[in-house]
């Protein structure tokens, strides 16, 4: 067998075998541990959002999908319905992607709710398709509430 073959084929018995571990036990060498799973998250969507936001906020979510998509050799992602306040005043409230890397996260894309509604395409190249109806359907309701409000 040539080098270049055999080096191709190694490659992807690690990469079958690494991420069928993985998902025989639930685990991935970037996603934080179950028991430290939410505190993680919640932490680094808080600091992403603090940059954003002048002032003490507090950060709430909720997981789209019940576990990561992944997706080859790419970083785990998860889909995050996320709520941002100051105070009790609602600050921004939308749609989240964040990479599991490295047992943290990084928020790799975020829409609000009003960008959702006004142009449903923004989400389109970001979220799987089985969640975008699920994501207009929050972010009307943000709307229609914040006008109900």
């Amino acid at each position: 067998m040539n080098p270049a073959r055999l080096v191709a084929l190694t490659m992807v018995l690690m990469t079958k075998t690494g991420l069928a571990e993985g998902q025989a036990r639930g685990e991935h060498r970037d996603i934080p541990p179950a028991a430290v799973f939410d505190s993680v998250l919640k932490h680094d969507l808080t600091a992403y959002f603090a940059l954003r936001d002048s002032g003490p906020i507090s950060v709430s979510y909720q997981l789209l999908r019940d576990g990561p998509t992944i997706t080859g050799i790419a970083y785990p992602k998860y889909y995050v319905w996320v709520v941002v306040r100051s105070g009790k005043r609602l600050v921004r409230v939308g749609a989240a992607r964040v990479a599991a890397i490295n047992r943290s996260f990084e928020v790799t894309n975020f829409v609000e709710a009003q960008g959702i509604v006004r142009d449903p395409a923004s989400v389109r190249s970001v979220f799987p398709a089985p969640l975008l109806e699920e994501i207009g359907r929050r972010a009307r309701g943000v709307l229609s509430s914040r006008r109900g409000a």
